[in-house]
């Protein structure tokens, strides 16, 4: 196989993959706050940022933001004090 048939194949595929922006956003924790609006807007708006730095992932429209795990501490304050 030569060199032209390989970047034939790959402009194929490139081109049959479409990304589109976004249009919803899923998360483990709520944005209900002002700063998780900003938060919310900066992601929806720098989305390939973010999933270039593992921070997001794309799926059918949506964006799934990739949160790390919660602390015992930060676990309590958030579903404790609910009760």
């Amino acid at each position: 196989m030569k060199l032209i048939d390989l970047e034939r194949r790959l402009a194929h595929v490139e081109a049959a993959r479409s990304v589109t922006a976004p249009t919803r956003i899923l998360t483990d924790r709520a944005i209900g706050d002002s700063a998780g609006d900003l938060e919310a807007a900066d992601a929806l708006a720098n989305w390939r940022q973010w999933v270039a730095q593992g921070r997001a992932t794309v799926g059918h429209g949506v964006l799934c933001i990739d949160r790390p795990l919660m602390t015992t501490g930060e676990w309590a304050v958030a579903y404790a004090a609910a009760d």
